[in-house]
């Protein structure tokens, strides 16, 4: 059974490498003796004392500016020291020959400083004659000598096997990845190896600077070789593999000679360096040449390999070529590493726009935990080391710091990496509000591209497109396709951020997030102008059917005192059907009173007799029905329409009116007049029929309008079912 490993495990696990190899190089540096000195190349090729240490054993012997001469030590002869012996890369030595010189010097000088006592023959600055001075070497160099140009080739090596590492921990079984990942360790090898020796004070042994100098020339090619094979097979494949097995059986050979000094004809040290730099440089210009079609790769090579060719280019530029040609480096070989780095930072925000090696930005949590562990570490120790703290408050100001400063600076990082703009709630939420609100087809197209615009700010939007099932990620990220609920038409985004990035899955899950707040804000607002509809449509069909027959009736009272009391009547009612009251019911008999009275006045006022038979429901005595609020407003409306009806337009001399209790709870209701109901004048009158009809079947019942001797019938049957026994503050109202 195959056994696995999590990514985090084995992104901890390079970290663990980098810190273990760059503890060691600290180790190795803080073990070699100590003079208190820093020394620079002077005038004449002479080694000049730039500073010398305040608690260093030179210090009060060996004056600032002074020329050293020569070391010396007891049973050993003096020997002289130049410029050349503070050379920072011995690669720049122009043979092999001057190479084995140059180390057997350098092992000599280490022994006259490893001693008890160093004699330096030294002529201070000014001085004529040279003197001699006793010096004690320290066993160890202090932490504190060590410069700056140590820590920065430390920190590259380490960053370089971390991010391979990281790379690798989450697609290890990708072989450009592994490439990618060789090539992260030997950077590390490289780097380390020449934090040792071009730090150093004076001189090394013959063995520490001899397995140093090769470990850098083997790092070098290292990275050459997984650098140069990366780009053969990614993201095209250009060559086999016995075309990869060629680049490194051709560098590995380069690697042997050196390792065993032998021949010297290939011992040449910048010729395989510069060669395995123009492969790159073939390698990623032949990339960007066959991907010139695919927008995908070509921006991924926009920011990966544009970043590979400027790191590797510009140390090759200003360190590599200047020794090839025999020149002194116009930079630092300690700093000029600082290039590599511009690699990793192309390589995280190919990651992070682009999906390099098909890693989403989930991945740069590893990266963030591994960053966060890595700073309280260097911070503990620093603490420790330089400011003598305890553990215990070292650790914590250690803690606070990560917490109050790495943290803060993770999520700023993480955003921008990300192109993250930002947007906060309640912009969102207004955006949203927008698109839901519009009315018109044109201001709904206008607010949805801002919203679009300001969430993933694309490169064009598609609109118009059929469909979509759901959202997601096409084309390898080049399009998100977008589905619009409530029948509205697809969206397709090209190119997240001005086609600065691709859209990735969180895209991807915000955009689903979008179409759910659209779809929810669309259905909330479509069932607020519904009610809205319903409304007006209540209140219409409320004053045509109850607001007319009482105006009606005032309109034809000659009785001053009844005429306002209907008026007054009529603005109750309009009160009432305005603010609704459906929580209000009736009870069935006084509902019955209340009408006959009020339907009474109204035919007498206009001379026209009224019959009134309800089978006893609205007498005293009669059993307790309370009808719902909808009920009891549709007997109301259907006996004061039919009968505003009547006085309008049949020219009638009586109506009746009857009221018979059905079995099965239901109540029929008929309303008749002896006028010109077979001419139909009224029937086609307005909407007041259709009102009825709404009325009465929304309430179950039915509704059927015939002729009648001499007239109009019109018969409608209630359900009573759903009443419910009233409660006090119900029969109080229905009985005003």
């Amino acid at each position: 059974m195959k056994q696995t490993y999590s990514p985090t495990l084995l992104a901890a696990s390079a970290l663990a490498l980098g810190l273990a190899v760059a503890f060691l190089v600290l180790w190795v540096a803080l073990s070699q003796p100590w003079l208190g000195v820093r020394l620079v190349a002077g005038p004449d090729d002479s080694a000049t004392v730039y500073s010398v240490h305040p608690d260093g054993p030179a210090e009060g012997s060996v004056p600032q500016g002074a020329t050293l001469l020569s070391v010396a030590a007891p049973g050993l002869p003096a020997l002289p020291v130049d410029a050349r012996d503070l050379t920072e890369e011995p690669d720049a030595l122009p043979d092999p020959a001057a190479m084995r010189a140059f180390f057997a010097k350098q092992s000599a000088l280490h022994a006259r400083m490893a001693g008890p006592t160093t004699h330096l023959l030294i002529r201070p600055q000014g001085a004529t004659d040279p003197v001699m001075q006793e010096i004690r070497p320290a066993a160890t160099r202090p932490l504190g000598d060590l410069p700056g140009v140590f820590w920065v080739q430390l920190g590259v090596g380490l960053a370089g096997v971390v991010l391979g590492g990281w790379v690798m921990a989450l697609r290890r079984d990708d072989r450009a990845v592994q490439f990618f990942g060789l090539a992260g360790v030997g950077l590390m090898i490289s780097a380390d190896a020449a934090a040792l020796y071009s730090t150093r004070e004076l001189a090394l042994s013959a063995e520490v600077f001899t397995i140093t100098s090769r470990l850098n020339y083997l790092g070098t090619l290292v990275f050459g070789i997984g650098m140069i094979n990366l780009f053969l097979i990614y993201p095209s494949r250009l060559a086999g593999r016995a075309v990869l097995w060629l680049v490194a059986a051709l560098f590995g050979i380069c690697i042997l000679t050196v390792f065993i000094d032998w021949p010297d004809a290939l011992l040449d040290r910048q010729a395989p360096v510069a060669l395995a730099m123009l492969i790159l440089l073939a390698a990623v210009l032949a990339q960007a040449v066959m991907n010139r079609r695919n927008p995908t790769a070509r921006a991924m090579l926009g920011w990966f390999g544009l970043s590979v060719l400027l790191g590797a280019g510009g140390f090759g530029l200003t360190v590599t070529l200047p020794l090839l040609m025999g020149a002194t480096p116009s930079l630092s070989q300690g700093y000029a590493f600082l290039f590599f780095l511009v690699i990793f930072v192309g390589l995280a925000m190919g990651i992070a726009r682009y999906r390099l090696f098909e890693l989403s930005d989930w991945s740069f949590r590893i990266l963030f935990y591994m960053g966060g562990v890595l700073v309280l570490l260097v911070l503990d120790a620093a603490l420790i080391l330089g400011l003598a703290l305890d553990r215990a408050p070292a650790l914590g100001l250690a803690l606070a710091v990560v917490g109050l400063v790495y943290l803060p600076l993770r999520d700023v990082l993480a955003r921008h990496l990300r192109n993250d703009r930002g947007l906060a709630r309640e912009e969102l939420f207004a955006l949203v509000g927008d698109v839901a609100l519009a009315t018109r087809a044109e201001d709904r197209d206008a607010a949805l591209h801002a919203l679009l615009q300001r969430l993933f700010d694309p490169l064009r939007i598609e609109q118009g497109l059929t469909a979509f099932d759901v959202a997601g990620l096409r084309d390898g990220g080049e399009t998100l396709e977008i589905p619009l609920p409530h029948g509205l038409p697809g969206i397709r985004l090209h190119w997240a951020r001005q086609g600065r990035a691709l859209f990735n899955r969180r895209d991807e899950q915000l955009a689903r997030s979008v179409v759910e707040m659209l779809d929810r804000s669309i259905a909330r607002q479509r069932a607020h102008d519904a009610a809205v509809e319903t409304e007006r449509r209540r209140i219409n069909r409320d004053m045509h059917d109850n607001i007319g027959v009482q105006l009606l009736g005032a309109l034809h009272s000659s009785d001053a005192e009844r005429k306002d009391m209907l008026i007054r009547q009529t603005l109750s009612d309009l009160r009432q059907i305005v603010s609704n009251p459906a929580e209000d019911g009736a009870v069935l008999a006084q509902l019955l009173a209340d009408l006959r009275r009020e339907i009474g006045d109204h035919l007498e006022a206009a001379g026209i007799g009224m019959g009134w038979q309800d089978s006893g429901l609205s007498a005293g005595d009669a059993p307790q029905i309370t009808l719902m609020a909808l009920q009891a407003q549709t007997v109301r409306a259907l006996l004061r329409e039919t009968v505003s009806n009547a006085l309008r337009h049949s020219e009638a001399r009586n109506v009746h009116l009857r009221f018979l209790p059905l079995p099965g709870e239901r109540l029929s209701l008929i309303v008749e007049d002896d006028g010109t109901g077979t001419k139909g004048d009224w029937l086609r009158q307005g909407s007041g029929l259709s009102n009825l009809r709404f009325r009465v079947e929304a309430c179950g019942g039915t509704l059927v309008i015939e002729p009648a001797q001499g007239g109009t019938r019109v018969r409608a049957t209630l359900p009573l079912a759903g009443v419910r026994a009233p409660d006090t503050a119900g029969l109080e109202r229905a009985a005003g």
